[in-house]
């Protein structure tokens, strides 16, 4: 069971790392969309930061959903006064949508209903 996290941020990608082997999860963080088409064919859930610097919330969703295994849920965060970033998230099609704070406080649930539906 593979969580894949798109982010650059180190420390909070390790807060992440810890939720997802609480969970007996993996965690695979990438910090760039370079890698992202391959690393999304082996992830159960994806978790997007959407302050990352030149993402197309667009173009990752459907690379996501027409992967070979799309991962059961993708989650889309960002600070909250990315309005409209967070809104594209979720016209792109992401299941869960939220500010960078409340992913933090629902991460471990997100990972462990994750881990549930991987099992």
């Amino acid at each position: 069971m593979t969580a894949l996290l798109l982010t650059n941020n180190l420390l909070f990608s390790s807060q992440v790392s810890g939720a997802a082997s609480r969970v007996g999860m993996t965690l695979r963080t990438i910090a760039s969309v370079d890698n992202f088409s391959d690393a999304v064919n082996n992830a159960s859930v994806v978790l997007i930061d959407l302050s990352l610097p030149g993402i197309s919330i667009v173009d990752l969703m459907a690379e996501a959903r027409s992967s070979t295994c799309p991962p059961t849920e993708i989650v889309a965060f960002g600070p909250h006064v990315h309005e409209a970033r967070l809104q594209a998230a979720r016209d792109a099609g992401c299941d869960m949508v939220m500010s960078q704070g409340a992913f933090t406080t629902a991460m471990n649930d997100i990972l462990a209903r994750a881990a549930e539906w991987s099992a």
